[in-house]
């Protein structure tokens, strides 16, 4: 009598990595998370098993990416009182993209226009730098004198 064959550890590694996949979108389809919060998981799973699965694996994995147009928008609000009125700026960095925008008040009716995009493709992780450079633009405002609107 033939014992049955177990499977490798790559096989039953690729079935998780897709059961995983198929668990993030269930959980975005019935709206119990949103696109940015499975895109971090989807991110979360690739730095996990990168390198470790198959090809198709990872094409199905990166699915979830293009899943849904939907961008989720980190936004910083600025205010800092001055001698023509409140000046307004907004920091804004789309989730999982690789740029950050600054924008200011223009003129009297309110409306904003972009005055500086900065944009990181050409970074290792083009992401991680888009975050980080927010992260320092929002501290360097701050020791200008700006404030959060929402600290």
């Amino acid at each position: 009598m033939m014992e049955p064959r177990l499977p490798t550890l790559k096989e039953e590694l690729d079935r998780k990595v897709l059961d995983a996949v198929e668990a993030i979108l269930w959980r975005l389809e019935s709206k119990q998370i949103n696109q940015a919060q499975a895109s971090e998981a989807a991110n979360a799973l690739f730095t996990a098993t990168a390198g470790l699965i198959d090809r198709e694996v990872l094409n199905v994995m990166c699915a979830i990416r293009d899943h849904d147009e939907t961008e989720y928008v980190e936004r910083e609000v600025l205010t800092k009182p001055g001698a023509m009125g409140t000046g307004v700026t907004i920091i804004e960095r789309p989730v999982g993209a690789a740029v950050v925008r600054l924008m200011s008040k223009l003129g009297h009716d309110g409306s904003f226009g972009v005055n500086k995009i900065y944009r990181f493709d050409d970074a290792q992780h083009p992401a991680e730098a888009a975050f980080d450079a927010k992260t320092a633009l929002l501290n360097r405002m701050k020791t200008l004198g700006w404030s959060p609107l929402c600290p």
